[in-house]
């Protein structure tokens, strides 16, 4: 549970989404913690993934 706790902060944070308090906390909490800065680099890279514009391929049968 906690891991999940964990992971949908750094999600919100990789989608922009933090207040500013919130974002001074986990930055805090990732210099007492910096083996969680792969999995957040991994985040940003899905996340950002997930908000570029989908350009779509259409082909008819």
């Amino acid at each position: 549970m906690k891991e999940q706790l964990e992971s949908n902060l750094l999600t919100k944070y990789a989608a922009g989404l933090m207040s500013a308090d919130e974002l001074k906390k986990l930055e805090e909490w990732l210099k007492k913690n910096p083996q969680y800065m792969p999995t957040l680099a991994v985040i940003q890279k899905q996340v950002s993934a997930m908000l570029q514009p989908q350009t779509a391929s259409y082909e008819p049968a």
